[in-house]
């Protein structure tokens, strides 16, 4: 049995061609995304916006206590705070002799780094988004019965376009599926319920949710193959690195992060 659960969740499965896998993924997940925002979504979001208010009372407080697992600011604040502390427990491993505790404690320490890169540049992105399309919540369609958009519009009530827990949600889903690719289908239905929550305490579209999630794979993908090309975290197969492997030893440390050869690509 501990054998099966450690195969499982292997980081490193065998003969996985990684970066042509996950590129096929997220085009189609991009263009899927696109034909449903596009196309027969508009119709759909204000019917199930409208309907979610008959849903009993109870099954929306259980969506409004899950919804909060998408917080940003909860990874914002933690994060932050345990990488520096990781690095120097690296710092001091390494000066006691205990390097393999020392790589793990960097390897953690990066692994951190990408999740929140992954968060903030798929969240910067969704946010560039929002007021350009302006596009209005559900309560103004329950409230006001206005169901639009007003673009360029710089008002909270304005921003439902594209969904940013939904958007967080997708980069930390996709960020454990580098951990654990042979779980990937849990993270990506963790992912998508913690998304789903938006919509149902109908604070979003469900439009909104699929292009928020439709930009957070694409950033991400698009960020673990900026690391990869640096030779930082991931392989050439764009396969994250075990924490005993040797490359984990090798992972910059703190000061390293702000010389310019670590900003530099290192792999053609």
């Amino acid at each position: 049995m501990t054998g099966r659960l450690a195969a499982l969740t292997a980081i490193r499965p065998p003969g996985v061609d990684a970066g042509r896998h996950s590129r096929t993924l997220m085009w189609l997940w991009v263009l899927v995304a696109l034909y449903w925002t596009l196309v027969p979504i508009p119709t759909i979001d204000p019917w199930l916006s409208t309907w979610l208010r008959s849903v009993d009372e109870w099954i929306i407080d259980i969506f409004r206590w899950i919804t909060h697992a998408g917080h940003v600011v909860f990874y914002a604040i933690v994060i932050p705070i345990a990488v520096p502390v990781l690095f120097r427990l690296r710092r001091l491993f390494l000066a006691q002799g205990r390097e393999r505790l020392a790589a793990r404690c960097g390897w953690l320490a990066w692994v951190l780094i990408f999740l929140l890169a992954a968060i903030v540049v798929s969240g910067l992105t969704a946010d560039i988004f929002k007021p350009l399309v302006g596009r209005a919540r559900p309560k103004l369609l329950l409230r006001d019965d206005f169901y639009g958009a007003i673009p360029l519009t710089f008002h909270a009530d304005y921003f439902s376009f594209p969904s940013g827990h939904a958007n967080t949600c997708f980069a930390i889903g996709f960020t454990l599926g580098f951990l654990w690719p042979r779980l990937w289908v849990v993270w990506i239905i963790g992912a998508t319920v913690l998304a789903l929550s938006r919509v149902m305490v109908n604070a979003h579209f469900l439009s909104d949710c699929i292009a928020g999630s439709a930009i957070a794979v694409f950033m991400t993908l698009w960020l673990r193959a900026w690391f990869a090309h640096r030779g930082v975290l991931f392989d050439e197969d764009r396969r994250m690195i075990s924490w005993d492997s040797p490359a984990a030893a090798a992972l910059p440390g703190w000061s390293e992060i702000k010389r310019r050869r670590f900003w530099m690509p290192s792999r053609t």
